[in-house]
């Protein structure tokens, strides 16, 4: 037997293939189930017996270690642990105190020290055992050692999951094994099976097929399975139906009127009517890509592409193209119109399998159309060409034309008004009664009033606006009905032009009459012919009162030359108006200001005179003279005086902001107060415009502005709004005063006093470091020395307690000392300031901690910044040797330390930065101490608490501060601040050492 032939058959896609793949897939999931729930089991197994196994030795360990660790016995609870390290699978053990400090360790670089990792950090300070993880690479448990119900320290195993892993690998490699056996096996059983199953079906598929290729005489022979023989005989019927079908379809499509394509999927031809054959011509049956040998176009004048034909939508889009009307040219070059319609055709999967198009001959009525188009087009265009709206209306008062003119006229589209009542549209509501009555009048009577006649009424805008116009209507008699056809023209411009000319003469009169300036017409002798009504409330005085008098009688004598030049001007200059001021007598013997114009009109028909046109301005020149007088005032003040918009824009600038601010009126007019605002201070501005706004003031308000050559000054501020005479806000009015003098002496005040506090409190803490650090030394060496005074002591007593007399005096000389050198800090610094550089001093501090060449402690410095200071070089010295001293002291074991040292310059203050990768502090508990005088952190290390509190004396010696930042187990990091102190940026080979 061929084992290739079968295997072929499983891949195909039929009903034989999925048998077979079933058959197949049910013994191997049965196989893949059984394989996964034992290598499950065999999992949880094992795991369950480690766990067990590290609980019981923790459990163990804390027991056994109980007695060592209330005794403190670390040798002997090293050794325990350490008999631990043979154990199958042991990772680590050890034993802690209850503070999580390393008592015994199987791996001893760990003693001493505190597990800050993941997993420790899981340990809670409970009275029970524990399992800190359990993963697939380690299961750790810790157990509590508990003495008098006190947890003294804790227990901790770590055992190695990985055999586990291991094992689990090795079954489950077996299991895919038999899993694939039983494919194979399953698979052939599954073709053996399924081929005698499925080999009658397979003749009933396969003779389907040719059927569906268009075989319609094939029949399907019998079989040796009663259902597949019975299938058989079912298609056979079905396909003597389909025949007869398709015999019947045939002679429908033969006779329909109108063209029919039918198309397969892939868009061929594949029948076409005689219908179809007598639009085009002729018939090409073509696929898809060949559509071009059908040729048409759209509409608009556009060639049809292969791929818009509408078999093409349809079929590639699945969408069907309805009533397409396009030009067409047959095969023996004749044009015609058709409505070309094509349906995508679907199986009942809604699988397209075909395409049916039908093409409808239009060209005759299409022909006919443009000839009743082109008719109607010269009489549209007739009636749209005139000038006048003209609208149609049937005896129902409907409106059945609407020009253009019309649209115009009244507001209304075309389509908005066809078929609407004409009264609802044009007509005003008030005469829309008499409409319909003369309408049904003419209706009964075959009368109307108006009919045949020119007349102006009031028509009705679709804006609700009522205007004239001029109407006349006319019957139109059309076979047995008569329509109306009003030709209307809008007279609203004549009726407008009509009014304004009305208006005018009334206007010029009533404006003559009541406009509050003054005209006054004057001969060619200067004589008063005309005056103006409100020339009596200027200047009191009457058109009587001027008779046989010039003007030259009213006018001041000071500027009675004024007036004879502009006299002359105006005389030169016909028609051109000529502006004056000067002072006029009034009535009751006083002089006032007058402001104008005056025109020379003795060439004008209608006026021959000299034409003045002028208005009071006594009042004006009143408030000029005190806004003189005021801007004297404040040009004399010492102070800033300073106006300003709601936005910020200077509006005046006095002498005294000249002098004070540095910059002149010219240089700041028009621009933004923020020129004098430190940018820091910019914010204020906001708040005093924001309260300017609410008619709000400032007063007295002491801050910093900036002069025009960068000093800033400090500044007292009184802020008022501005307003205008109908009491809106307009801008601020600001005083500025200068009192940078006396704010300086209150910094100094203020200085002063934070000096003799902080002088205070080194004297208390001196005081109490006298008190406390020398208090013991001499009470042990008084203690003694009456100790010695007992004369039974032996030689042997007296030498002890001499020795301790004397350990006693050196610790006593070492506060002494030390005592001494933080006076010493605490003195006035005498000693003379020098440049020092940064990079220079650490290769000093290098050589002096012998670090030169070494690889262990690694140094990062950047002084791009800067990299010299001027100070006192001892101090800066001594600075920068504890930090980094110390930074190398308290460096993590088996971690080579790293010190970063950086400078950078920020608004006149030099910073340092030193930061290290050490121990570090708990700066949330003992940050307060972190300066103090004594006080030590890590006391598995010498010290004697001193550097750090040198370093803050000396720090603050030289006018700095100091500040930390710190995490255990991270690092620590000192910025040390100095004011005053920059200095340029030095190029330095040397900056990074």
């Amino acid at each position: 037997m061929n084992i290739s032939n079968p295997f072929k058959k499983v891949v195909s896609s039929g009903l034989r293939s999925q048998l077979i793949m079933g058959i197949a897939l049910i013994i191997v999931l049965s196989i893949s189930m059984f394989v996964a729930d034992l290598v499950s089991r065999q999992k949880a197994f094992f795991l369950k017996i480690n766990h067990d196994r590290g609980i019981g030795l923790s459990d163990n360990l804390a027991n056994i270690a109980t007695s060592h660790v209330v005794a403190y016995e670390l040798d002997g609870l090293q050794n325990l642990i350490s008999s631990y390290k043979k154990m199958p699978g042991l990772e680590y053990a050890l034993v802690t105190t209850s503070d999580g400090i390393v008592l015994a360790h199987t791996n001893r670089k760990y003693l001493g020290l505190k597990p800050s990792d993941s997993i420790s950090a899981k340990l809670k300070p409970v009275g029970a055992t524990q399992v800190l993880i359990e993963n697939n690479d380690i299961f750790d448990v810790a157990s509590p050692i508990i003495n008098h119900d006190e947890i003294v320290g804790w227990a901790r195993i770590g055992l190695s999951q990985k055999y586990l892993t291991s094992n689990i690998s090795e079954i489950r490699k077996r299991g895919i094994l038999y899993i694939l056996i039983s494919l194979v096996i399953g698979s052939l059983f599954a073709i053996l099976v399924a081929g005698k199953l499925s080999k009658g079906l397979q003749n009933l598929i396969e003779s389907a097929q040719k059927i569906k290729e268009g075989d319609r005489e094939l029949r399907v022979a019998p079989s040796k399975s009663i259902e597949v023989t019975q299938v058989g005989i079912a298609m056979n019927q079905m396909l003597d139906h389909i025949s007869a079908n398709e015999k019947l379809l045939a002679m429908v499509l033969a006779n329909m009127p109108v063209g029919v394509f039918i198309l397969d999927e892939h868009g061929k031809i594949i029948s076409a009517n005689p219908a179809a054959q007598q639009i085009w011509e002729g018939v090409k049956y073509v696929g898809m890509d060949d559509y071009n040998v059908y040729k048409g176009w759209f509409p608009n004048g556009k060639e049809i592409e292969w791929d818009e034909w509408g078999a093409v939508i349809a079929l590639k889009e699945n969408k069907a193209v309805l009533n397409q009307e396009i030009e067409i040219e047959g095969f023996d070059g004749s044009r015609k119109t058709i409505l070309n319609s094509c349906l995508p055709l679907h199986d009942d999967n809604e699988k397209i399998v075909g395409a049916i198009a039908i093409n409808f001959d239009i060209t005759e009525r299409k022909n006919t159309e443009e000839k009743i188009r082109a008719g109607e087009k010269t009489r549209k265009h007739i009636i749209n060409s005139a000038l006048d709206a003209i609208i149609g209306m049937d005896k129902n008062g409907l409106i059945t034309i609407w020009t253009p003119q019309a649209e115009r006229i009244f507001g209304w589209k075309e389509e908005e008004v066809i078929g609407k009542r004409m009264s609802e549209i044009i007509i005003p509501e008030q005469y829309r009664v008499h409409h319909e009555r003369g309408l049904e009048r003419y209706i009964k009577e075959g009368k109307g009033s108006i009919l045949n006649k020119t007349i102006e009424v009031a028509s009705l805008h679709r804006s609700g606006r009522e205007f004239p116009v001029e109407l006349s209507i006319a019957v139109v008699n059309d076979a047995d009905n008569d329509f109306f056809c009003a030709f209307i023209r809008d007279i609203s411009e004549r009726k407008e032009a009509e009014k304004r000319i009305r208006q005018s003469e009334e206007k010029n009169r009533a404006l003559i009459e009541n406009i509050s300036d003054t005209i006054i017409l004057i001969n060619e002798k200067l004589e008063v012919v005309y005056q103006s009504p409100s020339f009596i409330r200027t200047a009191g005085f009457t058109l009587d009162d001027h008779k046989g008098k010039t003007i030259w009688e009213i006018i001041h004598p000071d500027e009675l030359e004024e007036c004879l030049d502009i006299k002359h001007r105006s005389e030169m200059a016909p028609g051109i108006a000529i502006p004056f001021q000067q002072r006029t007598l009034h009535k009751k013997g006083f002089y006032i200001w007058i402001e104008g114009t005056v025109t020379n009109l003795l060439e004008t028909e209608s006026v021959k005179a000299f034409v003045l046109n002028y208005r009071n301005i006594t009042e004006r020149k009143k408030f000029e003279e005190q806004q003189l007088l005021m801007t004297s005032i404040v040009n004399s003040s010492e102070d800033a005086i300073i106006s300003k918009t709601l936005e910020g824009i200077v509006t005046s600038w006095n002498h005294g902001a000249e002098s004070i601010l540095g910059y002149s009126t010219r240089e700041i007019i028009g621009n933004s107060i923020q020129q004098i605002i430190p940018p820091h201070l910019l914010n204020e501005e906001s708040y005093i415009l924001n309260r300017i706004k609410k008619g709000q003031s400032v007063d007295h308000y002491e801050t910093v502005r900036r002069k025009k050559n960068g000093e800033q000054i400090f500044v007292s501020l009184t802020v008022s709004p501005i307003f205008d005479s109908a009491g809106k806000i307009t801008g601020a009015s600001k005083i500025l005063r200068n009192i940078s003098d006396r704010k300086h002496m209150e910094l100094e005040r203020e200085k002063t006093m934070t000096e003799l506090l902080q002088r205070n409190r080194d004297l208390e803490q001196f005081s109490y470091i006298v008190s406390h650090n020398l208090r013991a030394p001499v009470a042990t060496i008084i203690g003694l020395s009456d100790v010695l005074r007992d004369k039974q002591l032996n030689h042997n007593e007296k030498e002890k307690f001499l020795n301790g007399m004397g350990v006693s005096a050196q610790k006593l000389d070492m506060v002494i000392r030390d005592l001494n050198m933080i006076l010493q800090v605490k003195r006035d610094l005498s000693e003379k300031k020098e440049l020092i550089r940064f990079s220079e001093l650490i290769n000093d501090i290098k050589v002096s901690l012998n670090l030169t060449g070494t690889e262990k402690v690694q140094f990062i410095c950047d002084f791009n910044s800067t990299n010299e200071i001027t100070t006192i070089k001892s101090y800066l010295y001594s600075i920068f040797y504890n930090l980094i001293s110390n930074s190398i002291k308290y460096s993590k074991p088996n971690v080579d330390p790293v010190i970063e040292i950086s400078s950078e310059i920020i608004e006149n203050t030099t910073i340092l930065h030193f930061k290290d990768n050490g121990l570090g502090i708990d700066i949330q508990k003992k940050g307060k101490h972190v300066f103090g005088l004594y006080k030590r952190f890590h006391l598995h290390l010498e010290g004697k608490g001193m550097g750090l509190f040198m370093v803050k004396s000396q720090v603050e010696a030289l006018g700095g501060k100091i500040s930390i930042q710190s995490s255990e187990n991270i690092g620590t990091e000192f910025k040390i601040e100095f004011k005053n102190q920059v200095k340029k940026k030095v190029n330095d080979n040397t900056s990074r050492p």
